[in-house]
């Protein structure tokens, strides 16, 4: 029997399958030769990620400044204006921003506080913590020069690493 798959799922399923054995030079050659960051988000999420997760975000960064097209995904789009922040490109930044409120509708206060707080916008350090993502602790972490974080059970492996990878744990 012949067995067609879709072009989505062939993509999903490689994904997965590159998930899986985490060879991250591997993914980031596939992502970037094939320019495939909007097709595939959870494939580059996870790439960044990982970086960040290693407090590497000079590399997970360096991505961002790879990819050609305008960046559709929203979680990408956060943490490529981190990037663009993170690299004295303020403007451009802001601009980025400003665009995807108006047009994406991007609505996130947590990350906004946190923007306003690295672009100058507000000089009261924020001391508002979320596990959500690795992105928003690595922002709260970036945010607190009083940073203290008490990890929990609950608290997820990528975190755990970047707890460990920056020194946090006491």
């Amino acid at each position: 029997p012949e067995l067609n798959i879709t072009k989505d799922q062939f993509l999903e399923i490689k994904s997965n399958w590159l998930i899986k054995n985490s060879n991250f030079e591997l993914i980031e050659n596939y992502l970037l030769n094939n320019q495939i960051i909007n097709e595939n988000p959870k494939l580059t999420k996870h790439l960044v990620d990982f970086h960040l997760s290693q407090s590497n975000i000079k590399k997970a960064c360096e991505i961002f400044s790879r990819i050609k097209d305008s960046i559709e995904d929203v979680y990408l789009s956060k943490f490529n204006i981190y990037c663009l922040i993170n690299n004295n490109k303020r403007e451009e930044a802001q601009l980025l921003l400003d665009l995807k409120k108006e047009f994406g509708g991007f609505e996130d206060k947590f990350y906004e506080k946190k923007i306003n707080y690295l672009m100058g916008y507000n000089d009261k350090s924020e001391i508002d913590i979320s596990e959500n993502t690795i992105l928003d602790f690595h922002l709260s972490h970036r945010t607190n020069p009083d940073f203290k974080f008490e990890p929990k059970d609950t608290t997820s492996k990528q975190i755990w690493k970047y707890l460990s990878t920056s020194n946090l744990l006491d």
